[in-house]
Formats: structure tokens, sequence, C-alpha cells
């Protein structure tokens, strides 16, 4: 799902999408290319990516997409988002893969946020293991 979403992501100038590209990096995901790329004006983007349409945004676009997330993930996202960290779903083909948090990191040396990649959900994960399993928090004080 990360690969997928940073194809899509790669070729968009957004903060949470430059942080999502910097995680699958950092995490040495296979890199995969995305064509008929078209940003979703205050939605999200999508591409065509393997074989599929994958589209990346916040809420609003599971609502245009008609595509409900499962109660688990509702639950993780909404305590994201209460959080105050910024969700991201993935759909393909009319169906949520996952969905990302991001949260700003306001650095000393700077004095716009950067965007931080927290976490992830896959709709092929047991949710139950999914609080001791996928954390992926990263220092503030971590070198890039």
């Amino acid at each position: 799902m990360i690969a997928r979403t940073a194809a899509v992501e790669s070729n968009s100038e957004h903060p949470l999408a430059k942080a999502i590209v910097t995680e699958a990096k950092r995490r040495n995901v296979t890199q995969l290319s995305a064509t008929n790329f078209e940003a979703l004006a205050g939605r999200g983007a999508k591409a065509f990516v393997q074989g599929e349409t994958i589209v990346v945004g916040g809420p609003r676009l599971l609502t245009e997409a008609k595509v409900a997330a499962p109660p688990e993930v509702g639950k993780l996202t909404t305590a994201w988002a209460t959080d105050g960290k910024t969700v991201l779903y993935v759909v393909a083909q009319d169906r949520l893969l996952g969905a990302f948090a991001v949260e700003d990191e306001i650095r000393p040396e700077s004095v716009k946020p950067s965007p931080n990649f927290i976490g992830l959900v896959s709709s092929r994960y047991d949710y139950r293991r999914f609080e001791n399993s996928c954390r992926f928090r990263r220092s503030p004080h971590r070198d890039r």
C-alpha cells in the first residue's frame, strides 16, 4: 500500500505527499511508477499504478467515492484526527486500501511546520494487532 501511495504522491508538490514519499524511501519500499496523475483540488490526488486507479485524500474523498471505512479503521482514524493528525485515505477501484496519519512537526529552525509520517492502517491488517505492530512515529530530533 505504501508503494502505490508513494507512486501517486511522488508527482505532487503537496507537503503531505512529500511526507509519504519520504517515509516510503526511509523504509526502502520498492518505487513504483504512476501515470495519468491528477491533482484533485482540496481533495487529494489520483494516478494509475500497477493497473489500478489509486486515489489518495482526506475524509471527503471517502464520501465522494462512496467508500465506507470498516469500524476498526474508523475508530483508529477518528483517534488520529482527534489527536490533531491529518488522515489520508487510499482507495483503489472503489475499495479502501488503508489510511495514513501525518502530523506537523515544528522544528526550531523552521517557521513553517514540516509534515511527518505517523502511521498507517491497511484493510489487510489484523486490526487487533495494529496498535502494537504499526507505530511509526518518528522522533522530531532524529536526523533525516
